[in-house]
């Protein structure tokens, strides 16, 4: 456009005949313009466009005056002004393009510039810690490179003294010497870090680079060449170990190898100077205590001597000492004659052979839970083979019921002058539950209350016990964090105790669980009174707060039962008991311990228990029973619902309605799902030997639809049996289908593409909204026993069942009507014409036997 106005300035053509297309491309021109530059100014925050938003303005205006006076003089006459502002304009417009993606360009520069600083150590030209710890988190991300890793510790000996003696430049320019010549053979610089003052760590692939020892020895020859032209030595002490699959779950078990070798190394170097005082020259500089972990190893180094020469006799005497003052267990082990000695209170909590005994390494299975022998053996085999001076060991040991107890097994290796293991002398203690008090609350624990009560078995016949619970807990911490869980544990411990008399105690028995123990009063109003008291104090927490964390509690109570005939645990089980339904209540509430309730509750534990045995055992007491549907308009039977029953040992023959919730809740619907479609199948398969086109109704939980491949399963049963599809209904209730999930939503899918039948169960009940017929596509509709009933004694209801069964009719479904007892009934129903009818009138659910002899081979 700019081109064709200057040829026709200068009298070159004429474009008078394309003036008005040439306005209009003018016009779109100029809103583009004034878009795209409001746009780069304020949204992209473009410099150069907002330098030059109020000049093109100008520019445009100048050049829309030119052509509206251009129209003025009837196009008659024009100046260069359009055209210079045209070209202007332009210019402008390509200096905005241009200046916005050099700022883009300089953007991204300065941020690979500061990533770049941000993981550089600027005075070794290095990775730093925080380069390190991103790589750290890559390596525990991606297994699979983890696990071809290996890590080297490089540490520079005597940086402090260094610092001390010769001053900060020497140390960084020591600093700066090891770097380069770590990096000389070990040249991938983006795999060398400097994560501590003096210390570097190097990662390398196992698979691709070897001889790392080799390497290691060369940078010291390298180091000790160099050392000569400076006034302090310059050496490294360095670790390495590469990711074992078999005793390293994350880095930081690498980590922690690479670190030991480090510490051994640096230890031999220690006693090497120290065992040749010709070595302590100037040039030689011992750090003999550069932190407190490393004055505790030389301190310990120091006085070992002290215990060589105490004799075995002497330590069990100390032991038999001590033993009675401490809760845990002391323990002393001769590597000399493989002797073990531990205090003997020990034998009473463990399954011991004796306090003491000879053959350590063989007894040890004998009372050393059976996974942890190996890590154990390990452990012991590491002390014998290294330089070791303590020992701290996690892991299991067998009480006298042969349970394992978690232990913690610490100790001290006294060794001689040549430094091999005589004993090892330390303490056990039980790391499980038995916390005697709580050092967050300031309460006393779960073990002191039970202490409490085995002790007052005699003089306890009244009182009660109140179960505290704070709702909601876990979130406080996950939302706050720990310590400010800790703090709302410490200020709930202190609104009880406000609250509580003085004959009233008081105990923490879990993370966010209390017990209060009255032993004045069985009334439980006062306990309920109690804790309304409570729920006071800690509302006015909240609100002195700033309502900062709001939270509730909830509270059990028991009346303190006969000590004589009810143990401790089973008064902990009541209690737990009570908070939990009070839980289950909405929370917030109290609940008063009713022994009717807590035996459904072992009933209903007891049922759970025999079903996970039934599963177990090939499906042991559990049956499948067959219920006749009829055609009514031939008055045939063309089909069976199949029911699940299940018959207890203890509780004989069990309601569907009890312990179908059972299965549902545990699971074991699902494996028991799969046995049920089996069985059903297979007596399908049958019976339609003799009635070609017999279906089996089959009832689907809402479990199995979220939880398993439910349609999956069935077809490859059926595929397996021959069954065509045609020959199974699925039954569900609208309940389930309503769900708005995608699992309930792709089951319908699955259903409708496997040719499988739908029936929508117990309509009538529920939801029975009709606008969910449309919804759901069911084949089949099912009036419930509920519906049938009131509409056989209502003339209103029948009226609606009527209408309802034309409807169903109008869209192409079919109607089964259900729970039809009498012949009254059944003729009032055929009235409404159903397609199929169930009921006692025909037959109650029966096994696979009796269905074929009343059903099946009866001549009709």
């Amino acid at each position: 456009m700019a081109v064709a106005v200057l040829l026709q300035c200068a009298g070159i053509i004429d474009i008078f005949r394309i003036l008005p297309i040439t306005h209009l491309i003018m016009l779109v021109n100029v809103i583009y313009t004034v878009t795209l530059i409001r746009y780069e100014s304020i949204k992209l925050q473009n410099e150069a466009a907002r330098h030059f938003k109020y000049p093109m303005y100008l520019v445009m205006a100048l050049g829309a005056a030119e052509l509206i006076a251009y129209y003025i003089r009837h196009f008659q006459q024009t100046s260069i002004f359009l055209p210079l502002g045209t070209m202007l304009f332009i210019l402008l417009l390509v200096w905005i393009q241009v200046s916005r993606f050099y700022d883009q360009y300089l953007q991204k520069q300065k941020l690979v510039y500061l990533q770049k600083l941000a993981n550089t150590d600027l005075l070794t030209d290095t990775m730093n810690r925080n380069a390190y710890e991103k790589k750290v988190n890559r390596l525990n991300e991606q297994k699979n490179e983890l696990h071809t890793t290996g890590f080297i510790l490089f540490d520079l000996d005597n940086l402090k003294i260094i610092n001390d003696r010769f001053g900060h430049e020497k140390g960084d320019e020591a600093l700066q010497l090891c770097s380069q010549c770590i990096k000389q053979f070990f040249p991938e610089k983006e795999n060398l870090f400097r994560i501590g003052g003096d210390e570097f760590a190097y990662f390398y692939n196992k698979n691709k680079e070897n001889n790392i020892e080799d390497r290691i020895a060369q940078l010291n020859q390298t180091l000790e060449a160099t050392a000569h032209t400076f006034n302090y030595p310059l050496s490294i002490s360095s670790g390495y170990a590469c990711f074992l699959p078999e005793m390293d779950s994350t880095f930081k078990d690498l980590a922690k190898r690479s670190d030991l070798m480090l510490y051994r190394i640096k230890r031999k170097r220690k006693l090497a100077y120290a065992g040749n005082s010709k070595l302590l020259t100037a040039n030689t500089l011992i750090n003999t205590g550069t932190s407190a972990e490393e004055k505790l190893h030389e301190e310990i180094f120091s006085h070992t001597e002290n215990y060589q020469d105490l004799s075995l006799k002497e330590l069990c005497n100390i032991i038999n000492l001590l033993s009675p003052s401490t809760d845990g267990f002391l323990y002393m082990l001769d590597f000399r004659t493989d002797f073990f000695y531990i205090a003997p209170q020990a034998l009473d909590r463990f399954c011991l052979p004796g306090n003491e005994f000879h053959n350590m390494t063989k007894e040890l299975k004998e009372f050393v839970y059976k996974k942890d022998y190996p890590l154990l053996k390990a452990e012991l085999d590491d002390l014998l083979n290294t330089d070791r001076n303590t020992y701290n060991m996690e892991y299991r040991w067998l009480d006298p019921n042969r349970e394992p107890v978690w232990i913690n097994c610490r100790g001290y290796i006294v060794r001689d002058d040549q430094q091999e293991p005589i004993y090892l002398i330390g303490c056990i203690n039980e790391i499980g539950n038995r916390q005697k008090a709580d050092n967050i609350t300031g309460l006393l624990g779960k073990t002191s209350l039970e202490k409490y009560f085995k002790n007052s078995v005699s003089t306890l016949n009244k009182g009660f016990l109140l179960h505290i619970g704070i709702d909601g807990f876990k979130m406080i911490n996950e939302n706050y964090g720990w310590d400010y869980g800790d703090y709302i544990l410490r200020e709930t411990a202190s609104c009880i105790l406000s609250c509580i008399s003085d004959s009233q105690k008081v105990y923490k028995i879990a993370s966010d669980e209390f017990i209060i123990l009255d032993t004045t009063s069985s009334d439980m109003t006062t306990a309920s009174n109690l804790y309304d008291h409570i729920c006071k104090h800690i509302n006015q927490f909240i609100e002195e707060n700033n309502f900062a964390a709001v939270f509730t509690i909830s509270a059990g109570i028991l009346p303190l039962p006969d000590l004589s005939r009810t143990g401790y645990e089973e008064i902990i089980k009541r209690t737990d008991f009570s908070l939990t339904v009070a839980k289950q209540h909405g929370r917030n509430c109290c609940y008063i311990f009713q022994e009717e309730e807590y035996q459904n509750f072992l009933r209903i534990r007891e049922i759970t228990n025999e079903l996970h045995s039934a599963v177990n055992h090939d499906f042991r007491g559990f049956s499948v029973c067959f219920q006749p549907i009829m055609d009514i308009r031939q008055d045939r039977l063309t089909g069976a619902e199949v029911l699940i029953r299940f018959t207890s040992k203890k509780f004989a023959q069990i309601s569907p309605a009890e312990f179908i919730p059972l299965l549902e809740t545990s699971g074991l619907i699902i494996p028991t799902g799969r046995w049920f479609m089996r069985e059903a199948i297979t007596a399908c398969r049958k019976i339609r030997m003799q009635i070609p086109d017999f279906k089996v109704n089959i009832n689907v939980s809402q479990v199995q639809i979220t939880k398993s491949g439910v349609i999956t399963d069935l077809i490859s049963e059926m595929n397996a049996s021959g069954l065509p599809h045609t020959a199974i209904v699925i039954e569900l209730t609208e309940s389930i289908l309503l769900e708005k999930n995608e699992k309930a939503q792709n089951f319908l899918k699955e259903l409708k593409q496997a040719g499988l039948q739908l029936a929508l169960d117990d309509f009538g009940t529920g939801y029975s909204n009709f606008h969910y017929l449309s919804e759901l596509h069911p084949d089949i509709v099912k009036i419930d026993r509920g519906f049938t009933s009131k509409a056989i004694t209502d003339k209103k209801e029948y009226y609606l069942l009527n209408q309802f069964s034309n409807m169903i009719h109008n869209l192409g479904l079919k109607l089964c009507i259900e729970g039809i007892e009498t012949e009254d009934e059944l003729q009032k129903m055929k009235l409404l014409k159903p397609d199929y009818c169930q009921g006692f009138y025909w037959g109650q659910p029966c096994l696979y036997d009796e269905f074929r002899k009343y059903f099946v081979d009866v001549k009709r």
